[in-house]
């Protein structure tokens, strides 16, 4: 499934996607499933998914975004009550210290 979701992707999105994909893979007790046709990351419930969006990027969307406080300003909500989301343009940029933050805070959420 996520072969086919990459070949819907422009190269650079498709890139993203797959060095994010192979971190949260690894992540123990997470399961990816699919839903709205994006990959979905859940424990208990669903904690984040993949999104495509404009400018060639991918977000990276937390679904209890709105409980997460950090001083960091990538994370945003985006008009979204409850979702925030960090914007990925290149993949050779990836804050990997940023996303392991969100990914911690997801994961206190869900206990």
């Amino acid at each position: 499934m996520l072969d086919i979701y990459l070949e819907r992707l422009s190269l650079n999105q498709a890139e993203i996607v797959s060095l994010i994909t192979d971190y949260l893979d690894e992540i123990p007790g997470i399961e990816r499933r699919w839903k709205w046709s994006v990959p979905c990351y859940y424990r208990k419930r669903l904690l984040w998914y993949l999104n495509a969006v404009k400018n060639d990027a991918v977000e990276l969307c937390f679904m209890r975004g709105h409980l997460m406080e950090i001083a960091d300003t990538r994370l945003v909500a985006r008009g979204r009550s409850r979702v925030k989301g960090i914007t990925i343009h290149d993949p050779r940029d990836m804050d990997w210290t940023l996303v392991q933050l969100c990914i911690d805070l997801a994961l206190e959420l869900d206990d």
